[in-house]
């Protein structure tokens, strides 16, 4: 198995390697030579200016990563794979229908809040109107799976998954407030304000493992571990509206 690994490894490098080499030789192939037209005294000023990109997104999108998949792997320690299963299904269900309409969304909003920052325009009513059709369109579905959740996945998938069904409508409030809140976190971005989304990142990342560790180490259900994680998630989502809030509020007073 280990081999196996190793192979997979160093193959995936290879092709990285020879695909590095491809661009370099397209590149110095090019007619006229790039390294004319820089100019070095620009881009240290860009990179001056847009230094909280490297300093902050990128650690705010790993631990962004991690709090995403903690769930199942803490699950592992306490409960058995037939419920860390559930569990697994329960939120790719959750996940794939609603990750594919926030990525849109929040491009959108992005390009939107970007064009209205360089006009030196409040970004009050599209912060506003974009939050409240998010929960305009997400509102009616997620409540109907919050009552009947279980019933339709027994139906679709069959009596065996019930417990993804309850789970689902479980984890109703996290996606609810996840749904219209993360598509405008690129505000933090847009503004130059990724220290705030890094520092809520890392406290719902701590949330994550707490809530899930205690709840293994006290014993809880899967059903309240999860009710316990849902809700907690909810808060936390609404802080970050509140710190979005006050953000839109002093903009563009501070551009």
């Amino acid at each position: 198995m280990n081999e196996k690994i190793i192979v997979l490894l160093v193959g995936f490098i290879v092709g990285q390697l020879f695909s590095l080499l491809f661009l370099v030789i397209i590149f110095f192939k090019e007619k006229n030579n790039i390294f004319l037209h820089f100019n070095f005294k620009i881009i240290f000023e860009e990179a001056k200016k847009y230094k909280k990109f490297p300093l902050f997104s990128t650690w705010n999108a790993g631990i962004n990563t991690l709090a995403r998949n903690l769930p199942p792997i803490l699950l592992n320690l306490f409960f058995t794979k037939a419920i860390v299963g559930q569990f697994y299904i329960a939120m790719r269900l959750m996940n794939i229908p609603l990750n594919i309409l926030q990525s849109s969304v929040s491009q959108v909003f992005y390009q939107r809040v970007s064009e209205l920052l360089k006009q030196k325009q409040s970004l009050k009513q599209i912060f506003n109107t974009t939050v409240l059709k998010l929960g305009a369109i997400i509102f009616v579905p997620l409540l109907i799976i919050f009552f009947w959740g279980e019933s339709i996945l027994s139906f679709i998938l069959g009596d065996k998954w019930n417990l993804a069904g309850q789970l689902i409508s479980i984890l109703v409030p996290l996606y609810f407030f996840r749904f219209i809140i993360s598509p405008v976190s690129t505000i933090f971005a847009a503004t130059g304000k990724q220290h705030f989304a890094l520092i809520w990142q890392t406290a719902y990342a701590l949330s994550t493992f707490l809530c899930f560790f205690i709840g293994g180490h006290m014993n809880f259900s899967i059903q309240e571990t999860s009710l316990i994680f849902s809700w907690t998630s909810a808060g936390f989502y609404l802080i970050m509206l509140f710190l979005q809030r006050i953000i839109v509020l002093k903009t563009p007073k501070e551009i």
